[in-house]
């Protein structure tokens, strides 16, 4: 069963209640989906289900800029089992449930590459799937139109021309359309393809043009193979890094473990980690760098302030807060700068003992880290373009080293720092006698 599988994954955000729609709690408990140019949330609804989109650009959420998908399912009754969740491992909101014995899934993601969000309706018994969608662009004043039977939602924000797309494919039953929403009947499974296109107003006819071009290419390629495009992109960016702070198994909702900060502050604060790494990698296509989310916080801060109020009051799962914890977070790791690299810059972590593996530094070095006891206790660094580098090693006391050749050639010692020659490839490991 689903519950199952979310239990064993602490790497997932997950509840047993959709989200409540115009309310402070929707911003941390409707499930993000991001790519290049679409921000979506997902409420989680089994009868009524709301995608609420905007531009990435206007984030946070701009309401004025708002599109809402409102989908109204047929035949969905009373529902069992129910769980959404927000699995970080692969970048899909799932939504879970069982109605009147038929087991219905539903799954949203969004392909980078492609700058496209899916959205795929699932039941394991044929014919179960009915429902009727109906954007609602009435606070971006747009205008609806079918072209090719994809539907055209078009509108002027500023000097520019936007245009959203929107495609609808469904396996057995049927599908119909009028003006301004399209419906499904009795189909075993359907799937909605979002694309949004944006340039000058004066480009408007070529904007509109190469939007529901590009949504046609990209649907030929089918379903399938747009999932499993994402999901290899996705887990190459977000498995170069791994973030183990000895937390225990998250045994309850995330909403659950919100309420008892203290008591949960190790598997919230490293599922905050990751989430702020996956807002990160979906809508820049990049991870969190301790070059760049510079934040001049201390870790006396950290601990005392910024984590018990985010926790308690602000929503940790923010999508602007949430990157910048998870920025600052990176930053005790390592600081970068000039070709000198400081491990724990601030002395100490706000975790006793854990390991953190894969962290970029300036694309120039990939970097591990343990720690025990608040203290290092074996760093590895692994060069990316030769560079040489300076190690700042004053709070190492006994140490050791060791390269991937098993020499260690264009080493220097200077009082508290080592100076490396590297050559690309080259891996260079520290140990420290605690």
């Amino acid at each position: 069963m689903a519950e199952n599988r979310l239990i064993r994954d602490n790497q997932t955000l997950w509840y047993q209640k959709k989200a409540k729609q115009n309310s402070k709690e929707s911003i941390s408990q409707a499930l993000p989906i991001a790519c290049k140019s679409i921000w979506a949330r997902l409420f989680g609804g089994t009868k009524k289900e709301l995608i609420r989109l905007n531009h990435l650009k206007d984030l946070p959420e701009n309401e004025k800029n708002r599109l809402d998908l409102f989908f109204d399912f047929q035949g969905i009754h009373s529902s069992k089992n129910y769980i959404r969740d927000l699995c970080l491992n692969d970048a899909t909101a799932n939504t879970d449930f069982y109605s009147m014995g038929t087991h219905h899934r539903r799954i949203c993601f969004a392909n980078y590459e492609e700058n496209l969000l899916v959205y795929h309706i699932t039941a394991d018994k044929e014919k179960k799937i009915s429902f009727k969608l109906k954007p609602d662009a009435r606070k971006l004043n747009g205008s609806y139109a079918f072209t090719n039977n994809i539907l055209t939602i078009c509108y002027e924000s500023e000097n520019y021309f936007c245009c959203y797309a929107i495609k609808v494919e469904n396996i057995s039953g049927y599908s119909e359309h009028n003006s301004n929403s399209v419906i499904v009947s009795r189909a075993d499974e359907a799937t909605v393809y979002v694309l949004f296109e944006k340039g000058l107003i004066a480009y408007k006819n070529n904007i509109l043009k190469t939007a529901v071009e590009r949504l046609e290419s990209s649907t030929q390629k089918g379903y399938d193979r747009i999932l499993l495009n994402h999901l290899e992109d996705y887990r190459e960016k977000f498995f170069a890094i791994s973030f183990d702070i000895a937390q225990k198994e998250a045994l309850c909702t995330t909403d659950k473990l919100l309420k008892n900060y203290s008591a949960n502050k190790k598997e919230l604060e490293n599922l905050l980690f990751q989430y702020g790494r996956y807002i990160s990698i979906c809508s820049k296509g990049k991870d969190l760098s301790p070059e760049k989310e510079k934040s001049d916080i201390s870790l006396d801060m950290y601990i005392k302030t910024l984590m018990p109020n985010l926790m308690s009051k602000m929503s940790p799962f923010d999508t602007n807060r949430c990157i910048f914890a998870s920025g600052v977070m990176t930053e005790f790791l390592f600081d970068f700068k000039d070709g000198k690299i400081t491990p724990l810059p601030q002395k100490r972590l706000a975790w006793a003992d854990g390991c953190v593996c894969g962290i970029n530094l300036a694309d120039k070095f990939i970097a591990d880290i343990k720690w025990q006891n608040y203290k290092v206790k074996n760093i590895k660094l692994k060069s990316i373009k030769g560079e040489s580098f300076e190690m700042d090693i004053s709070d190492f006391g006994k140490y050791d080293f060791k390269n991937s050749g098993g020499a260690l050639a264009g080493l220097k010692i200077d009082g508290f720092s080592a100076h490396f020659d590297t050559q690309p490839e080259d891996v260079f490991e520290f140990f420290t006698n605690l």
